[in-house]
């Protein structure tokens, strides 16, 4: 849409609309009108409001964190043109869109992993249940390392890619994510646990994770960070909302780990 009919702005629009309508059209389809073997079909059924209303509180720590990634953007674009002028903001879009595909792991381990915490849980198998909890928190920090080491690897790489036609912005980028990547080794852990006690139908903890973590920490740090530490902190801003998002998640884990059947919990986040 964009370079090859030239529709610019107006294509991009076009191909995001295009690409939400694909994505559901082919499931109505599959599940809708052609014979399928699977178990799952459209038919008819009673509503159950009050069930309907229990599934989409549940889900609002989801909403929280698309709407306070928008928010957060707004203010984090908003303190760079003051401390960096428009090569700040340059930047940060690399980051973003480096930062995405990195995210991108974590949130479709959690997407594809919880339906199995749900079912384990809904069953009553709790020890089903800490042994997900146990394995996702290990792996989760295992990957969290391993990528922020190649972010810091191939963080001149990624600046290149974007904005080699200018050496200054080239170097503010480099030096941005390399200190922005260090919050990936947390990101996971918290991102995964919110997406955990959705699934186990919490969504009170869930959106206190999602909330303190995408909004009201990471405001604080781009905001205060650079007070006291000078306009680079601000790149770290997100590292230390991961890191006091942290201790809400495991103050969550350890002291719900009765009510959800995963007692030993707290052995495992001493032990590592």
């Amino acid at each position: 849409m964009v370079y090859v009919f030239k529709l610019g702005l107006k294509g991009a629009a076009i191909a995001t609309v295009c690409a939400w309508c694909a994505s559901g059209l082919i499931p109505l389809i599959y599940y809708s009108i052609r014979k399928n073997t699977s178990l799952l079909r459209f038919t008819e059924c009673p509503f159950d409001f009050r069930s309907l209303g229990k599934a989409m509180g549940n889900g609002s720590s989801e909403m929280l964190s698309n709407l306070s990634t928008s928010i957060v953007a707004i203010c984090f674009n908003s303190q760079l043109m003051k401390l960096y002028g428009e090569n700040g903001v340059a930047a940060y879009g690399v980051i973003m869109y480096v930062s995405y595909i990195y995210l991108a792991v974590y949130l479709g381990y959690s997407i594809s992993i919880n339906p199995l915490v749900g079912y384990h849980y809904g069953s009553g198998n709790s020890s089903e249940v800490r042994n997900i909890l146990k394995k996702s928190l290990i792996l989760n920090t295992i990957t969290g390392l391993v990528m922020m080491i190649i972010a810091e690897a191939c963080a001149k790489g990624f600046a290149m890619i974007f904005v080699s036609y200018d050496d200054e912005l080239c170097a503010l980028t480099t030096q941005a994510l390399r200190l922005y990547s260090f919050c990936f080794v947390f990101s996971g852990i918290n991102i995964f646990s919110s997406s955990f006690f959705t699934w186990l139908n919490d969504g009170l903890d869930s959106a206190i994770i999602s909330f303190s973590r995408a909004l009201v920490f990471e405001l604080l740090a781009i905001y205060v960070l650079p007070l006291i530490f000078g306009a680079t902190a601000i790149w770290l801003s997100l590292l230390v909302s991961e890191i006091l998002s942290l201790s809400v998640t495991v103050t969550l884990l350890i002291s719900r780990r009765k009510k959800f059947g995963y007692n030993k919990i707290e052995q495992l986040i001493v032990s590592k």
